[in-house]
């Protein structure tokens, strides 16, 4: 009736619920975007990070968008390694 079979312990990376997952991938993905874009000439901080509220870049979509940008591969290590 019982089998030996059956696994209990999450498998690799099943261990992380979805959200977390899902935010380790973006996060990633997005450095890696900003990375290869600044390489380009194309500078994603300048519209999407974080900028003082009386400053002529500060938009109001940056509210959300800054906490998606890293500024080092060791910044966004560690700020995942948080999460």
């Amino acid at each position: 009736m019982y089998s030996d079979n059956y696994n209990y312990a999450p498998q690799k990376f099943n261990i992380l619920p979805p959200i977390c997952k899902n935010l380790l991938i973006i996060n990633v993905l997005l450095y890696f975007l900003t990375v290869v874009l600044q390489l380009r000439g194309i500078d994603l901080t300048s519209a999407f990070g974080l900028h003082v509220f009386a400053s002529e870049k500060f938009h109001i979509w940056q509210l959300i968008t800054y906490a998606f940008f890293h500024g080092s591969f060791s910044h966004l290590f560690f700020n995942m390694f948080a999460v």
